[in-house]
């Protein structure tokens, strides 16, 4: 009579076992089962956001991109002599902050949104 491994719970057979087909494929069901297991898990990981930091000098201009390469999936800027936070993601944009597919664009246009207003130093908090 065959025994069975003892994480998976596959067959282990002795010489004078008989074995049937179905034994194999229920034992190569739990072994794809485990291995999707286990790429689910690689794939969570994998989808982590990257963090990404940089400052920049406001110019006044109306817009202004910053590149970082990737699109991220939201962008959280402070102004650094005020505090302000602003933050935009993939489908929430705040003010003139909004991501774009290589990074973000900011900007000033009007009194209330200054996001990239002339020597204003800003940091920003990219997740990628």
């Amino acid at each position: 009579m065959a025994t069975y491994t003892e994480n998976f719970g596959l067959h282990q057979w002795v010489p004078e076992d008989d074995f049937l087909r179905t034994d194999f494929n229920h034992d190569f069901q739990k072994i794809d089962e485990a291995i999707r297991a286990v790429a689910d898990t690689a794939g969570l990981v994998a989808d982590k956001c990257e963090p990404l930091t940089g400052v920049f000098t406001g110019d006044g201009e109306p817009f202004r991109d910053i590149e970082l390469g990737v699109a991220p999936r939201a962008v959280f800027l402070v102004n650094r002599s005020t505090m302000d936070i602003y933050l935009a993601t993939e489908i929430c944009a705040m003010g003139s902050l909004l991501t774009t597919e290589t990074g973000f664009r900011t900007g000033v246009n009007d009194r209330t949104d200054q996001q990239n207003k002339r020597s204003v130093g800003y940091l920003y908090l990219a997740l990628a």
